[in-house]
């Protein structure tokens, strides 16, 4: 089991800013906390060093170290009954924490929510929500279990929506199609039950199955994995005896997989098949840069801070207001093509976590000048945005450049 316990002062954030003579003084009281202080355990799905929950454990501290709170980070390792256990020591501890935050992958936290609600733990669930007969069975949060303050999740099913769209496209445009005009697409899913998962899958189905010039050749669930990713794409190539004309991927390690599989028989990325992706890992956005991939959409990293900031105008109101805290639970992602990088000046959007002070986003600590918990808002707010953009989707795109 790996653990990471990060304690976090908004007073250690901004010892930079003074001079050096009030820095020590500083220093020695960082041990002093606001009074509505809390303590977090985010029992983190994925595995330390893995990129995408690398960036959202990140985005979380940061969030945590603005506003004065602790966080607690246990990682499952991509080990669903780790992940279970996990959190089932956290709700047993003798001395448990205010919040506990969980991803609801594979819909294995589902059962969680009763039992950290019997221990009286308030729980937020990340990125994935509660679906199905799961849904039912729970109720609405704060309905059946009291402690259960809902899930913020990102618009999974627009973005795999938009990546499909985006993609056919693209090909079309650089002529990927048949002797009819149609379009091939392999598509590579995470798994089947993990509420992201379905979500972006049914996005990009049903932008494909819609189009009436785009053929879905093949559906592999490749767990979010490169190295599953890579053998699927090569063995579809083998049978099909050619390489699709868009590989939609619901991450980016799977996209990265694909284009190792295209490289490795003898195929061009983005010039002999379009590959699109999601998280806006560094690597994919260098495929960006480079022409090989057309877009990696995402944002969703973000989930991190924005929980962070959700508990902390929650916790810090006398009324416990659900209602409010729910009106903070949705927010967007966008796609990041290569004229989007550019007007990005090249860097990754996780790269601007430092310039920002997430205390901006609180409605508690900013009153009515509070930003919203948005995409757009974090871009514009790191001085790496459009000023004029006006939708919040709307990142610059290769095809309005070329216009």
């Amino acid at each position: 089991m790996r653990i990471a316990t990060t304690y976090f002062n908004w007073v250690s954030r901004h010892t930079y800013r003074l001079s050096a003579g009030c820095v020590a003084t500083l220093l020695c009281c960082a041990s002093i906390t606001p009074a509505n202080a809390f303590d977090v355990v985010f029992v983190n799905p994925g595995s330390e060093g893995e990129l995408f929950w690398d960036m959202t454990t990140k985005a979380m501290h940061s969030a945590a170290e603005d506003l004065g709170h602790r966080v607690e980070v246990l990682y499952a390792q991509r080990d669903r009954y780790r992940m279970r256990d996990l959190a089932e020591k956290v709700i047993e501890r003798a001395d448990p924490p205010d919040y506990l935050i969980l991803v609801n992958e594979e819909q294995f936290a589902s059962a969680l929510l009763p039992k950290a609600d019997a221990a009286g733990i308030r729980t937020l669930l990340l990125l994935n929500g509660v679906i199905g007969d799961e849904s039912k069975k729970l109720g609405a949060p704060g309905e059946k279990l009291r402690y259960w303050l809902g899930a913020l999740t990102p618009d999974n099913e627009g973005a795999g929506r938009r990546m499909a769209e985006r993609g056919l496209a693209e090909a079309r445009r650089i002529g990927l199609i048949d002797k009819n005009g149609v379009v091939s697409v392999l598509a590579l899913g995470g798994d089947k039950t993990t509420p992201a998962s379905i979500h972006r899958q049914r996005g990009a189905l049903d932008a494909i199955t819609t189009d009436a010039k785009a053929r879905l050749e093949r559906v592999f669930f490749a767990r979010w994995s490169r190295d599953a990713a890579r053998k699927m794409t090569a063995k579809y190539i083998d049978h099909a005896g050619h390489a699709p004309g868009l590989i939609w991927a619901a991450n980016d390690e799977m996209a990265l997989g694909a284009i190792e599989a295209l490289e490795a028989k003898g195929y061009r990325p983005g010039r002999d098949a379009v590959i699109v992706g999601l998280n806006w890992s560094s690597e994919a956005l260098e495929r960006v840069k480079k022409g090989e991939m057309l877009l990696s959409d995402g944002g969703h990293f973000l989930g991190g801070a924005w929980a962070i900031v959700a508990l902390h105008d929650y916790h810090s109101a006398p009324s416990k207001d659900l209602s409010k805290l729910r009106q903070r639970l949705s927010f967007d992602m966008a796609a990041i093509d290569s004229a989007a990088l550019k007007a990005l000046g090249g860097e990754a959007p996780v790269a601007a976590l430092h310039r920002l002070d997430f205390s901006r986003f609180s409605t508690v600590r900013s009153g009515p000048k509070a930003l919203p918990l948005c995409l757009r808002a974090y871009l514009k707010a790191t001085a790496k945005y459009p000023a004029a953009l006006s939708d919040a989707h709307a990142l610059p795109t290769a095809a309005a450049e070329r216009k």
